[in-house]
């Protein structure tokens, strides 16, 4: 029934698809179209809110996820003495979280077309608008001014070997990007 999910892998899927951002300097956003698919579900999977939602709720009620030490990529952990399943990704301009509280009856899903730092903080932030407590605050971020022939320097192809993929970083306008 989850009839606006499947698995974007050399083409976007035709429908109605949010533009995403990656920050820039300052408050500037830069508009981000993935140009290329990535790993075969590893960020190549697309989804709603609604059609997480009905995941979620086969979790809560289904075959609970919590008898695997690691189902299906979600993370257990507790937050605050509550206890949770979470799954979070990202992809080029887009963030998204799932959590799900089986003893709460709870389901949290964020779906964000602004990759920030922001998803690291999430879980936790999450935990304590539910719970109570304090939330995170970001760092602030002073932007600077570097010459491109200073950036280009930067630009190439990186290798490590507990990444196993090659990281491209080049420049694009104003900005290294990497993939």
């Amino acid at each position: 029934g989850m009839s606006q999910s499947g698995e974007m892998l050399s083409v976007w899927p035709v429908g109605e698809h949010a533009t995403g951002y990656v920050t820039g300097a300052g408050r500037e956003l830069i508009a981000q179209r993935p140009d290329e698919p990535a790993l075969p579900g590893a960020g190549s999977l697309y989804s709603t809110a609604p059609d997480l939602s009905k995941w979620a709720s086969g979790i809560l009620h289904g075959r609970p996820l919590d008898i695997w030490a690691h189902p299906y990529g979600w993370g257990k952990r507790t937050y605050l003495g509550h206890t949770l399943l979470e799954q979070n990704g990202q992809l080029e301009g887009y963030n998204a979280y799932i959590a799900v509280y089986p003893e709460d009856s709870i389901t949290v899903i964020a779906l964000s077309n602004i990759q920030s730092g922001v998803g690291n903080r999430l879980a936790e932030d999450f935990a304590v608008l539910l719970f109570g407590g304090k939330t995170s605050t970001p760092p602030l971020v002073n932007a600077k001014d570097i010459a491109q022939s200073v950036l280009q320097q930067y630009a190439g192809t990186y290798t490590a070997k507990s990444i196993g993929v090659p990281m491209h970083v080049y420049l694009r306008g104003r900005h290294l990007v990497m993939r």
